[in-house]
């Protein structure tokens, strides 16, 4: 049932995925997968309360699942609820600290709400993972330009052309 669940979700037909997810839940309440698909079935509709929500369900069946932290700060920053997405971001990343798109999505956030020097530290953790994340070294020129830190947002923006 998961799997056609999952297979619904990923041609896009998210009504009758939910129904599947929903059916599992009706069977096993605290079904991690159905409970954490869900949620990502809900943030990819653009329901993020809703997500929110079931992100938090399932990261209290399974507390040590970083992917599910990471999406609850995704969802948590899309309602502007900036601290606490930070938060999941930094659990998540401690999950796994060998994945690039957390300290940069957490970077994008923190660069977002004018914290610069916070934000430049992240884009350089996200760097550090992954050295041709040319995302986070265009970002991270931007912070460093936000600080007035000209000739290193311009080396930063060189790397950028070169990997390009």
């Amino acid at each position: 049932m998961l799997q056609s669940a999952l297979n619904e979700h990923r041609q896009g037909h998210f009504q009758r995925a939910e129904k599947n997810y929903r059916k599992i839940l009706t069977i096993q309440s605290n079904h991690f997968d159905a409970t954490h698909l869900l949620g990502t079935l809900f943030f990819q509709k653009g329901d993020n309360e809703r997500a929110i929500c079931l992100f938090q369900k399932a990261i209290k069946i399974h507390k040590d699942n970083d992917e599910a932290l990471y999406n609850l700060g995704m969802a948590l920053a899309m309602q502007n609820h900036i601290d606490d997405a930070l938060a999941a971001f930094a659990q998540s990343e401690a999950l796994n600290p060998f994945e690039a798109k957390i300290p940069f999505n957490a970077a994008n956030i923190l660069h977002e709400n004018g914290r610069f020097v916070e934000a430049v530290e992240k884009y350089r953790r996200a760097i550090a993972i992954n050295p041709c994340y040319d995302k986070a070294l265009l970002n991270l020129g931007n912070s460093l330009k936000e600080l007035g830190l000209v000739d290193e947002a311009e080396t930063a923006y060189h790397q950028v052309i070169k990997l390009r």
